[in-house]
């Protein structure tokens, strides 16, 4: 299997009642929302509402999954839907501080985003990554979130989503600490860390920092601060 792109970001959502969060979040989305749990985590669902502000539009699907270890809200755009360019986000999930959004225009995979960071080839134009950079502000800005971690979703960096459910505070110190070097059991991701670091997307991208060739950015940090 490839390894996927991971994002995440602090949101600024009150959470607890289902009906509350479905508002917010059709509010700060402009989207139509039908809400409920999920109690076995495959989708079956006890629907106990919805919320339609822009009727004749898809209507996302509100979980509050309840099988994990703790609960959690996943948000999905409807598959039997066609998406249109104003539809941005695909799907989201949303922890105690913490949402991880994914987003429509992503470029591809881990290693298509992270071939602008590094000496690889390109294989995707400089405006696929911007596009879907454009596109990350906003999402994770209606919700509160004005910087994100990007990562892929295997390798050591899988082990930042363990904690996902921990305060933003603890999770940007375990991540700048590259404490899931230290938790990973496989001998090649260990022998990673002396070359990995995390690379600010925007000092990159302006040519504020370079990043050596020998060097692994397994963790980009994004503050859109270009884009303003």
């Amino acid at each position: 299997m490839g390894w996927d792109l991971w994002s995440i970001g602090k949101h600024g959502l009150r959470l607890g009642d289902i009906k509350d969060v479905a508002r917010q979040l059709s509010d700060a989305l402009n989207i139509n929302i039908e809400y409920g749990h999920d109690s076995s985590g495959w989708k079956k669902k006890k629907v106990f509402g919805q919320i339609i502000t822009q009727p004749g539009t898809p209507i996302y699907s509100l979980d509050r999954i309840l099988s994990y270890e703790y609960p959690r809200y996943e948000l999905d755009f409807p598959f039997d839907n066609v998406r249109t360019p104003d539809d941005k986000i695909h799907y989201l999930d949303i922890y105690n501080e913490i949402v991880s959004i994914t987003i429509w225009s992503e470029p591809g995979r881990w290693r298509h985003y992270y071939q602008f960071f590094s000496n690889e080839e390109k294989t995707l134009p400089l405006e696929a990554l911007m596009e879907y950079r454009i596109a990350a502000k906003e999402c994770y800005g209606k919700l509160g979130a004005r910087q994100i971690y990007c990562f892929a979703d295997q390798g050591p960096t899988e082990l930042i989503g363990v904690h996902l459910q921990d305060s933003w505070e603890n999770l940007e110190t375990y991540i700048l600490s590259g404490s899931y070097y230290d938790e990973c059991l496989d001998p090649t991701y260990i022998a990673w860390k002396k070359d990995a670091r995390i690379i600010n997307v925007p000092a990159f991208l302006t040519g504020k920092d370079t990043v050596p060739s020998k060097i692994y950015g397994d963790v980009l940090f994004d503050d859109f601060s270009d884009l303003d």
